[in-house]
């Protein structure tokens, strides 16, 4: 079975940790979301890094067992700042780390970057393909000295892009009397095959067909439908008057 797109939300929230910035937060769980939909499966394994974490990590491959995986003591990461998450995929049905850097991994990057990101794939020298940071162009010198960077948030909230009216036309003979709303509102018009899975607008007018399964498209559904042709002009006659 797939796995659930909450399931690697809910992991990636409690890997990320409390300190984490909420725009770096809300865009990496936006990442998760957008590679979902295009049948990739990620999940963030870190975010924030006490000092003390961080040093603990500095000495693995060096002072403890296993293999170097960071050249950065604590303070010296901008993880230790709340600005940095790591992600890796996961297998289909979410229950193994694929770390392999192939094509589906650098498209969650490209994606990321689209949101703000700066990918440690791209960097020279010491590259790091898991991570991902938002400076707001600060450096870690900066971040060193107290300063804190003011990030703005690319992640488009529903209710920002929902739109105040639109018109959904049930059928293709009914397009006619959907028209007439469509001008009456100023109000762009959708066809009941057609219209995006999602909340479109706060007041949907249905010209035509039934009402059931609607409430997912809108706040309010306007009902200017009827049991045949002649009814559907009707109701649109009387909205119009």
């Amino acid at each position: 079975m797939t796995v659930q797109l909450k399931t690697l939300i809910d992991r990636s929230i409690r890997n990320m940790g409390s300190g984490v910035h909420p725009v770096v937060k809300e865009s990496a769980l936006e990442v998760i979301k957008r590679a979902y939909e295009e049948g990739i499966y990620v999940q963030i394994s870190s975010g924030y890094r006490s000092f003390a974490e961080q040093n603990a990590l500095y000495a693995q491959g060096r002072t403890k067992p296993g293999n170097v995986v960071t050249n950065a003591k604590g303070g010296q990461s901008n993880h230790n700042y709340g600005l940095a998450v790591d992600y890796f995929l996961v297998s289909d049905d979410g229950k193994r780390a694929l770390w392999t850097v192939n094509a589906k991994w650098r498209r969650v990057a490209a994606i990321a970057k689209s949101l703000g990101f700066a990918w440690g794939g791209d960097w020279k020298g010491f590259v790091d393909y898991p991570h991902l940071e938002m400076m707001g162009g600060l450096s870690l010198r900066d971040l060193q000295n107290g300063k804190r960077p003011n990030l703005v948030s690319k992640v488009v909230k529903e209710e920002d892009e929902m739109l105040e009216e639109a018109v959904l036309v049930g059928a293709f003979p009914d397009i006619d009397d959907a028209e007439l709303v469509c001008k009456r509102l100023q109000a762009p018009l959708f066809f009941r095959g057609g219209i995006p899975n999602k909340k479109v607008a706060k007041k949907l007018y249905v010209v035509g067909g039934t009402m059931n399964g609607l409430d997912k498209y809108a706040d309010k559904l306007i009902n200017l439908s009827g049991k045949d042709r002649a009814a559907v002009t009707k109701a649109v006659e009387n909205f119009l008057k």
